[in-house]
């Protein structure tokens, strides 16, 4: 479930795990939250990216609040990359095309798990995958494979530009092209 702040986190009577927005808990000054909930990080790209055309926090300054959100806060199960979604205002917005968004969120996810001080097992960057459809997705599948990583191999992959098709034909195009393991 999504929480548009950070205190949610300390709620236990939510009951299920939190997806929470980077903005929402760098913005808070002093303590942060502990957290009674499992939760995932979601970097705000896609507010990111279409108001300003790209990230406005470094990768080293992203890779230090996830540190600090996963030591502080606690329970943090996995943290989203700083990754460039394939919706129309998006790349309206940065001026490139759709293979340039997959080539970007390949490499900050690299870079995300190889930055000094970056969380310990650095399994907490999940690799996520954009496309403006089932081919595009397909094709970021094989980038990812031309960088050397197996993404059947990922404990977890996150799919995003999906918003704009959850009422379409494509998402159930898109969904079901990985297997998924019990």
């Amino acid at each position: 479930m999504g929480a548009n702040t950070g205190s949610w986190l300390r709620r236990a009577d939510v009951g299920v795990p939190l997806c929470v927005a980077y903005r929402h808990l760098a913005d808070l000054k002093g303590e942060l939250p502990r957290a009674v909930v499992p939760w995932m990080l979601d970097s705000g790209g896609f507010n990111q990216v279409t108001t300003h055309g790209g990230y406005t926090t470094s990768p080293r300054d992203y890779v230090r609040a996830v540190k600090r959100f996963a030591d502080e806060i606690g329970s943090l199960r996995w943290a989203a990359c700083q990754d460039w979604m394939c919706e129309p205002p998006a790349l309206a917005s940065s001026g490139a095309s759709v293979r340039c968004h997959q080539r970007w969120s390949i490499e900050n996810y690299l870079s995300l798990r190889f930055l000094e001080g970056a969380p310990d097992g650095r399994s907490l960057f999940v690799p996520p995958l954009q496309g403006d459809g089932r081919d595009a997705f397909l094709r970021h599948v094989d980038e990812f494979d031309r960088y050397g990583i197996d993404l059947t191999r990922a404990p977890l992959v996150s799919v995003g530009s999906v918003c704009r098709m959850q009422s379409t034909l494509e998402i159930g195009r898109v969904l079901p092209l990985w297997p998924v393991s019990a």
